[in-house]
């Protein structure tokens, strides 16, 4: 093999070896954040649930829609605080996933769901 092909093979090999680098460390980059923004969803499903269930034991009632939630207010002692607080909202006062989805409520049952696609079982 001629010198020059040589150095030809090993600046490809190089450049192979550097675009597969890069590869792998954007396929884990991306892992690591679906990974943290499925955290942040179950922490957000909690809440949600955890705030219907307030609302249920304080009035004895499912809230209407999610979006009373974080409009109004409960009384307990001398303190007063929203139902749902800390979570993103639309335009609209709904709470939204980190996904950006509204979540999926039913009214006659109490149960709270992620919207967005893929989750809906959580």
């Amino acid at each position: 093999m001629t010198e020059l092909k040589k150095r030809s093979t090993t600046k490809i090999l190089a450049v192979v070896l550097i675009i597969v680098a890069l590869g792998a460390f954007g396929w884990r980059t991306h892992l690591r954040a679906q990974i943290e923004n499925e955290r942040a969803l179950m922490a957000e499903v909690k809440s949600v649930r955890t705030a219907v269930e307030l609302y249920i034991t304080l009035n004895k009632a499912f809230p209407q829609d999610l979006k009373l939630l974080t409009t109004e207010k409960y009384t307990l002692g001398n303190k007063s605080a929203l139902y749902l607080s800390g979570i993103h909202v639309d335009a609209e006062k709904y709470p939204i996933d980190t996904f950006g989805h509204r979540f999926v409520y039913d009214p006659k049952t109490g149960k709270v769901q992620p919207g967005t696609k893929g989750y809906e079982v959580w």
